[in-house]
């Protein structure tokens, strides 16, 4: 047996693995052995089948199969034991020679291999960015809880709309041919042109223009569309009325308390309020974190935006892993520059978990988890689970689809330890501000 490694330019490299007819014969001979104690042929007693016979009828495939073992065990192990660090799998050279069982009896393979490139770690603490602190203030809280009376309201079908009602219909713009259902607020329409809403019934059609109608954080959810499509949205629309309701907020008492915080411990005014304002707070904590993380990622990456990585092959590796779902060439070009990032993200994440020692260890994954089915109750309005019922939706989760959940769980904890140590380590300068001024940073 033979192995050559050649490095190539831009990060790829040649491996060539050759093999004698003395490397692979003797395991050919023991799986025949091993068959003709199985084997059931016409014409032989069970076990009495002579190797001679087999070797005509399943020498290739066996031989095949002896070869690719080898030919796989030997890459991997030379991988492991140089040391050597691949982005995506080796990929067969396409002018390697297909073995010829019969007719050849040396063995040359030779593998495309997409290297990691070598990096320093950056000096984290150079990279300063800002994170907001953001105060609620009062009247942001009595805003909140009008809009919370609104989406929580009683609502009773009507023939005619009155301003404070709701109308539901379809929508679609002028000239295309795609209708979407929809709920329209007559609160939400811009005063000029709150007339056209007003005095309608199921059947009526209202036309109108969509940025002369609506302000443009109501756009996308009035006209059913995308981030990106409401950001282009322009121009009339056509709106179908089907139904018309009127619209009693809901009474603020403990019962709009309890269906809010998802607790009915809160049954007083004054400790709603400082609930609501105690929640608010944190998420906007969690959007500053989460827009203060993405700043910090983006610094970072354009740090090492110099790195060398092999383009073309993995490329092609991403056209061969996505070839059931019919990838494109075009389609992998598109994309590419978002994996590209994440592909050195993930470098990062490898290289700062080995420096700082960050182990991954099953009690870990469990409290991953466990955090993560709480986070996602709690967005159900479910905040009271019980620790022994929360522990058993951690453990059936963890368990399931034949242990893809336990690999995805510590994959996902990997990243989240590795990239709390990345971001533990930039300077981060925190601001105060309030709620609008928040929205127009994040806008």
């Amino acid at each position: 047996m033979n192995i050559s490694f050649n490095k190539q330019e831009n990060n790829t490299a040649l491996l060539t693995i050759s093999l004698q007819e003395g490397d692979y014969q003797p395991k050919v001979e023991k799986k025949v052995k091993e068959l003709a104690k199985t084997a059931q042929i016409k014409g032989f007693r069970p076990g009495k089948v002579p190797a001679a016979h087999l070797k005509r009828l399943y020498g290739a495939s066996i031989t095949s199969e002896v070869i690719d073992e080898i030919i796989g065990e030997t890459l991997d192990s030379y991988l492991k034991e140089n040391k050597i660090e691949t982005l995506g799998q080796p990929l067969l050279n396409k002018d390697s020679k297909l073995f010829d069982y019969g007719k050849d009896t040396e063995v040359e393979v030779t593998f495309d291999l997409g290297l990691s490139p070598e990096f320093e770690l950056p000096d984290f603490s150079t990279f300063s960015i800002k994170r907001y602190s953001v105060e609620v203030a009062a009247d942001e809280v009595e805003k909140t809880i009008e809009d919370l009376r609104q989406r929580l309201a009683n609502t009773q079908a009507v023939e005619v709309s009155e301003k404070g009602h709701q109308l539901f219909g379809l929508i679609k713009k002028e000239g295309a041919e795609t209708e979407k259902e929809t709920l329209i607020p007559t609160n939400q329409v811009e005063e000029a042109a709150l007339e056209l809403f007003l005095g309608k019934k199921a059947g009526d059609l209202i036309t109108f223009d969509i940025r002369a109608t609506f302000k443009p954080e109501h756009i996308r959810h009035v006209a059913a569309l995308s981030k990106e499509e409401a950001e282009a949205a322009e121009g009339q629309y056509r709106f179908t009325v089907t139904e018309v309701k009127s619209v009693e907020p809901a009474a603020f008492d403990a019962d709009f308390f309890g269906k809010v915080l998802g607790d009915a411990s809160f049954d007083n005014e004054e400790a709603f309020r400082a609930e609501l304002k105690r929640r608010m707070e944190a998420n906007y904590t969690n959007d500053s974190t989460s827009k203060s993380y993405n700043e910090a990622k983006a610094t970072i990456l354009e740090s090492l935006s110099g790195l060398v990585l092999p383009e073309e092959f993995l490329k092609r590796w991403l056209l061969v892993v996505n070839a059931k779902n019919k990838v494109t060439p075009e389609q992998i070009d598109a994309e590419f520059p978002i994996f590209k990032k994440d592909i050195v993200w993930d470098l990062l994440r490898a290289k700062v978990a080995v420096a700082d020692k960050i182990q991954l260890d099953e009690a870990k994954i469990k409290d991953f988890t466990r955090m993560m089915i709480s986070m996602q109750l709690g967005q159900m309005g479910l905040h009271n689970v019980g620790e022994e019922q929360l522990n058993n939706f951690t453990e059936n989760y963890l368990s399931g689809e034949k242990g893809e959940n336990y690999r995805k769980a510590a994959q996902d904890t990997f990243n989240m330890l590795s990239d709390e140590a990345i971001f533990g380590k930039v300077t981060f300068v925190s601001e105060s501000i309030n709620a609008d001024e928040f929205a127009k940073v994040e806008a």
